[in-house]
């Protein structure tokens, strides 16, 4: 009987606290939840929203090809750019392409092309179909964005160029691009194989790098060669291979395969 009163005291104590307890496990939830509401100070913050980039590949405007482009082997001539341009300029022949012009859109068709001293106010398309087929772009303002085309192997040597957007979208064989000298490339959308590389670099190179599979691709090869990238963006399964001294800083998303030579 003595240890049954015990017990119903006892029970008659935990009911009389009953409601300071749950009392004090809501304060203390509370608290620990204003660690993680929006505007406050916290280890799991959010990164910064992508940039808007385009998710399509427009085609080059329509327009009549422009008469014969400059044509020159001569050393690089101080003239002052050309005016009234016209919208699209077409480089179909092999040649190297040194006039300071200040052009719209361009496109480049073929490959043993050099195009120097340009200032673009458009895009430049280069979109090259033949494998081993070279393309150099050197001294070279893009304002618009730089598109990557075609269906071979081939290279695009970039040499003191500055571009805001590359998007490359070039199958089936991998399109080799090459950053040089005075080179900066901010963002570079990859839809395709492709191989980035940095030689003799003075500046930045490419910087953030965007993976967007096309479809089709359950695994997109990219191939980093001496690169060093700042921000690489993973959208889906990648299968990325560094070559030489190639870095990345920072990898955005978790679906990660490297092969490290």
């Amino acid at each position: 009987m003595q240890r049954f009163a015990s017990a119903k005291q006892m029970l008659k104590l935990l009911l009389l606290l009953l409601p300071s307890l749950v009392a004090m496990f809501f304060i203390g939830y509370s608290c620990a939840l204003k660690e993680y509401l929006p505007g406050q100070t916290s280890s799991f913050a959010a990164s910064a929203p992508l940039p808007a980039l385009p998710s399509k590949i427009p085609s080059v405007p329509s327009a009549a090809p422009s008469a014969p482009p400059d044509v020159s082997s001569q050393p690089v001539s101080s003239q002052a750019p050309q005016s009234a341009e016209p919208q699209l300029v077409t480089y179909d022949k092999a040649g190297n392409y040194v006039t300071v012009r200040t052009l719209n859109d361009v496109e480049v068709l073929t490959g043993g092309i050099l195009l120097q001293n340009k200032t673009i106010q458009g895009n430049l398309t280069v979109r090259v179909g033949e494998s081993g087929a070279v393309v150099t772009i050197r001294d070279t303002t893009i304002d618009g964005v730089l598109y990557i085309q075609g269906g071979g192997a081939y290279q695009i040597q970039l040499e003191n160029v500055h571009a805001n957007d590359i998007l490359v979208y070039s199958e089936p064989e991998y399109v080799r691009i090459i950053a040089k000298g005075d080179t900066k490339l901010v963002r570079t959308q990859v839809f395709t194989p492709a191989i980035l590389e940095e030689q003799a670099l003075l500046s930045e190179g490419f910087e953030d790098v965007y993976v967007q599979p096309d479809a089709g691709y359950i695994q997109l090869p990219l191939v980093l060669e001496n690169t060093e990238i700042a921000h690489l963006y993973l959208d889906q399964y990648t299968q990325l291979t560094l070559y030489g001294s190639a870095h990345v800083q920072t990898v955005y998303n978790k679906d990660l395969l490297i092969s490290s030579q």
